[in-house]
Order: structure tokens, then C-alpha cells, then sequence
């Protein structure tokens, strides 16, 4: 899913919305509904699929870059908080790779 890829000034405020609501509100609601089961059962995997766009964002990628920045700091945060647990919290960062999403980025 490519949206808000404008600069800064011109990202369509809906854009921002799906972004948000998707990678970062959607992240947080599913987590949410997990911990507590994972908690009583003793144990369970949280993977999360993040990017190196949260850690190094480009021109054009406010938006994405920022909601990965978001689900980094939200996945770091529950494994300090899980950390005495058999609750393990995993995030895989990929890096830039050809495909459909990087080829829309670039137009």
C-alpha cells in the first residue's frame, strides 16, 4: 500500500489516515488482543514487520518512514515490558528491495 508519498505540505490528509490507521493503529489494536491471552498461557511470538524506513527515511516517505518509526518503538516497548516473560517480541526490519511498492515510490 502506497499512500502519502507527497513532500511535507502536500500529503493528503487521508492518506495519512489509511497510513496511520493501517500500520500503526492496526498494529497496536491486534497486539492488544494477544498480550492478554499470550499472558495467561504463559508464553507466545509477537512478529512484527517493520522496515529500515523507520530507522533511515527518505524525501518523499514521511509518512510510511514515520509509521514504522512508530510500530519500532511500540515493538521495542513491549519487549521491556514482556522482557520477564516467555513472551517473545520479534521485529523484522527489511531493507530496500525491487518490487511494486518501491517502483510507485520512485513515480
Amino acid at each position: 500500500m502506497v499512500h502519502g508519498n507527497d513532500k511535507v505540505g502536500d500529503i493528503a490528509p487521508e492518506d495519512i489516515d489509511i497510513m496511520y490507521h493501517t500500520n500503526v493503529l492496526g498494529l497496536i489494536t491486534l497486539t492488544q488482543q494477544f498480550i492478554p491471552k499470550f499472558r495467561a498461557q504463559g508464553h507466545g511470538d509477537v512478529i512484527n514487520i517493520g522496515s529500515i524506513a523507520g530507522r533511515d527515511p527518505y524525501p518523499g516517505g514521511a509518512i510510511y518512514c514515520s509509521t514504522k518509526a512508530a510500530l519500532r518503538s511500540f515493538t521495542e516497548t513491549l519487549r521491556k515490558e514482556t522482557i520477564d516473560t516467555r513472551i517473545r517480541v520479534i521485529e523484522i526490519q527489511p531493507g530496500a528491495v525491487e518490487t511494486e511498492f518501491s517502483s510507485k515510490l520512485r513515480n
